[in-house]
C-alpha cells in the first residue's frame, strides 16, 4: 500500500481530498476556513494508519478539539471587536439632526492567544496487516518534542507529528515507513488584530434621546478572513439633562450581528455609562459597562470520495467558543469640523481594542 510523503495539511487539502463550507459551492474556501476545515479529518495520523471504527471516531474528535483551540482566538476577537467604539459621546444629536459614517474597530491579541497545546489521542486502532486489529497508547508524538503550536493568531509553522512507541515499531514490523504517516498541523497566519467594520447612521428623535442603525452589506476588510456582513442597532439617552452635573452623563445599549461569509456568526450585546466633557470642537469620554458576545462556527466536510478515516461527505461541524459576559471601558475624543467629525477610542479589559470613525452631519 502507498502512503503519501510527509506534508502540510494544506497540500494534502488541495491533493486527494477536499473540504467546503456549509450552503456554500464545493471548494470555495475561505483562508481560515480552509484551516480550520482540514483539521477535523487530518490532525492524527493520514487514513491508511486509521481503518478501525474506533480510529474514525477517535479522529474526528481529535480534530474538532483542536479546530476549536485553532480559531477560538479569531472567534473571541471578532465577536468583541462588535462592540467597540459603538458610542463616541456623552452627549445626544439633536431631533432629527443626522450623524452618517463608517466605524472600523478591531480587538488585539495577546501573547496567550499566540499559542495553544495540541491534544493527541491517548489510544487507538489499527488493523495491522499480519495480526489484524490492534490498540495503541499513546501512538503519536511530536517530532520536536513539544505539544505547543500556533493558533490561527499565532505564526511561523505548526507543529508535526509522528508515529512513536509501539505503534512505531509496529509499522515497521508491518514494513511500512513510519515518515509517511507524519501530519503537519497548519501554520498560524500571524493576525496582530481582528477586524470589524460597520456603515451606521445616527439620528436625534428628542426627548434627550438618540438612535443609530449599523450595516455592512458585504465588505472585505481583511484578505485573511473573508467577506464580512451585518446588522446593528443602539440606543443612547442623556441623563445629565434631567439631573445638575458639571459632566455630560449619558447611558447606551445596543446590539450587533455580524458574519465572515456563512463561516463566522457573531452577536454581541452591550450596555455602557459614558461620561464626557465639551472643550471647543473637542468631545472627551470614558465608558464603562458589560458586554457579552457569541460567535458561531460551522462548516462542512467535503468528502465525496468516502476515503476512510475521514468523516462522512456533507457532515456538518459547529461549535460555539464561549465568551461569556465581560466588564470593559474604555475611552476616546472626538472632533468636530463643521459637517465633518472624527473619532478615536481605546478599549480595555479582558480583550482590549480600537475604533476609529469617520462621518458626516449636522451635530
Amino acid at each position: 500500500m502507498a502512503h503519501p510523503p510527509r506534508s502540510s495539511v494544506f497540500s494534502r487539502a488541495r491533493g486527494r481530498w477536499r473540504l467546503g463550507l456549509a450552503r456554500r459551492p464545493r471548494f470555495a474556501l475561505l483562508p481560515v476556513a480552509a484551516m480550520i476545515a482540514v483539521l477535523v479529518p487530518v490532525l492524527g495520523v493520514t487514513p491508511q494508519a486509521l481503518e478501525g471504527q474506533s480510529a474514525q471516531d477517535r479522529i474526528q474528535g481529535l480534530g474538532i478539539e483542536n479546530a476549536e483551540r485553532y480559531i477560538d482566538p479569531v472567534a473571541r476577537g471578532l465577536g468583541l471587536a462588535l462592540t467597540a467604539g459603538i458610542f463616541d459621546r456623552a452627549t445626544v444629536l439633536p431631533a432629527f439632526h443626522v450623524d452618517l459614517g463608517v466605524r472600523i474597530a478591531a480587538s488585539f491579541r495577546s501573547e496567550a492567544d499566540r499559542t495553544f497545546d495540541a491534544v493527541l489521542p491517548a489510544s487507538f486502532e489499527w488493523d495491522h496487516p499480519a495480526t489484524g486489529p490492534r490498540s495503541f497508547q499513546n501512538p503519536l508524538a511530536p517530532v520536536e518534542g513539544s505539544l505547543t503550536t500556533p493558533s490561527a493568531m499565532g505564526e511561523g509553522p505548526g507543529i508535526v507529528v509522528e508515529p512513536a512507541g509501539e505503534f512505531r515499531q509496529a509499522l515497521l514490523q508491518a514494513g511500512e515507513n513510519p515518515d509517511a504517516y507524519r501530519v503537519a498541523f497548519p501554520a498560524g497566519l500571524d493576525l496582530s488584530l481582528v477586524p470589524a467594520a460597520a456603515l451606521y447612521v445616527s439620528m436625534g428623535v428628542g426627548f434627550g434621546t438618540e438612535i443609530t442603525l449599523r450595516a455592512l452589506p458585504g465588505v472585505r476588510v481583511s484578505p485573511d478572513l473573508g467577506n464580512f456582513s451585518g446588522t446593528g442597532f443602539a440606543v443612547k439617552h442623556e441623563i445629565s439633562r434631567w439631573i445638575d452635573s458639571p459632566v455630560d452623563l449619558a447611558v447606551g445599549v445596543g446590539s450587533q450581528n455580524l458574519s465572515v461569509d456563512e463561516f463566522f456568526e457573531a452577536s454581541a450585546m452591550e450596555g455602557w455609562l459614558l461620561v464626557g466633557k465639551a472643550v471647543g470642537p473637542l468631545s472627551f469620554y470614558g465608558t464603562g459597562g458589560l458586554r457579552r458576545a457569541t460567535v458561531d462556527v460551522e462548516y462542512r466536510v467535503d468528502n465525496p470520495n468516502e476515503i476512510p478515516g475521514l468523516p462522512a461527505d456533507g457532515t456538518v461541524v459547529t461549535f460555539q467558543p464561549d465568551l461569556g459576559t465581560r466588564a470593559a471601558w474604555g475611552g476616546g475624543i472626538r472632533l468636530q469640523l463643521l459637517l465633518l467629525n472624527l473619532a478615536g477610542q481605546y478599549n480595555g479589559g479582558e480583550n482590549p481594542g480600537f475604533s476609529i470613525k469617520v462621518a458626516f452631519g449636522i451635530p
